[in-house]
């Protein structure tokens, strides 16, 4: 069961680097330890090395290890406080914005620590398909214009929101392509859309195909764009709010690095009617992420 917690209580319960050590110790393992070579309980700890070691087959690991806290060197209190910032802002927050109010030294060390997180968010969403009437559309992100530098090249990205039998959105995901064209509709769809459900879409050439997926698809290619606004409403909002969040808060961020802070977007707005419990979803969703090195982000 998530908790919900705000400023003032992030602040009361996590003073110290002991309390969020015995916090985030619950989240791995919320039955107590458990040793994963030999399923053992049985567990002492070395203070000197902070490390678990098994009684039974005497294996170490660390609180950190398999999280993306793993060989952290921050302070596991600032981590939580980015957290925070990064799950409860509706906007969004920038990494320059973070390493001011975290103090941290290193742009390098708050940008690698955002894109962590990020790929946690990514992770999450990635366990879920969507499902009831899905509104899919093609976007344009970026433009380039004579005299921009390399960062303003644009990007295609395909987005799908998912609305219920009244019509009210429910999730969305985005997916940046180089190639928005049968192969990727249907790669797209089948990754992301539960079978059978209904895709309604504008006359793009590469959406027929995915009734051969097994998809119900309703198209109108020759709606005028006021008419389009109305048959796939929310998808369009989405793709619009996506871009002021872009454009006002990682508006000169790299155009590789485009598909994370959508994934960024995507999971704020997949849990907009939870917003007291997002601290300890995404700190949930960090613990099971698994290890990230920052070779693997720039790549």
């Amino acid at each position: 069961m998530y908790q919900k917690y705000d400023l003032l209580t992030i602040q009361r319960r996590f003073p110290t680097e002991l309390a969020c050590r015995k916090y985030l110790e619950k989240q791995r393992w919320p039955k107590g330890f458990y040793c994963v070579r030999c399923a053992s309980s049985e567990v002492s700890y070395i203070r000197t090395r902070h490390l678990y070691q098994c009684r039974g087959c005497r294996s170490q690991v660390s609180l950190t290890a398999g999280t993306i806290f793993h060989k952290t060197r921050i302070p596991l209190r600032k981590w939580f406080w980015l957290i925070l910032l990064m799950g409860h802002n509706k906007h969004g927050v920038s990494m320059l914005e973070i390493q001011r109010l975290l103090s941290i030294g290193s742009y390098q060390t708050v940008w690698t620590m955002c894109h962590k997180v990020r790929t946690a968010m990514a992770q999450r969403d990635g366990r879920y398909k969507l499902n009831g009437i899905i509104e899919l559309d093609d976007a344009i992100f970026g433009r380039k214009t004579e005299g921009h530098k390399t960062h303003r090249r644009p990007k295609t990205v395909r987005v799908a929101v998912s609305t219920d039998s009244k019509g009210c959105p429910g999730f969305t995901r985005m997916q940046v392509t180089d190639y928005a064209g049968v192969l990727h509709a249907q790669a797209m769809a089948r990754k992301t859309i539960s079978r059978g459900q209904t895709i309604r879409t504008d006359g793009g050439s590469s959406f027929p195909a995915l009734k051969e997926l097994g998809f119900r698809h309703e198209r109108h290619p020759k709606l005028t764009p006021e008419q389009m606004d109305i048959f796939l409403p929310w998808v369009h909002t989405v793709i619009s709010n996506a871009k002021r969040f872009l454009m006002g808060t990682h508006h000169l961020e790299d155009p590789k690095h485009l598909q994370r802070f959508l994934d960024e977007f995507s999971y704020r707005f997949n849990r907009r009617n939870f917003k007291g419990q997002l601290f300890d979803r995404l700190l949930s969703a960090c613990t099971t992420t698994g290890s990230i090195r920052y070779a693997d982000l720039i790549g």
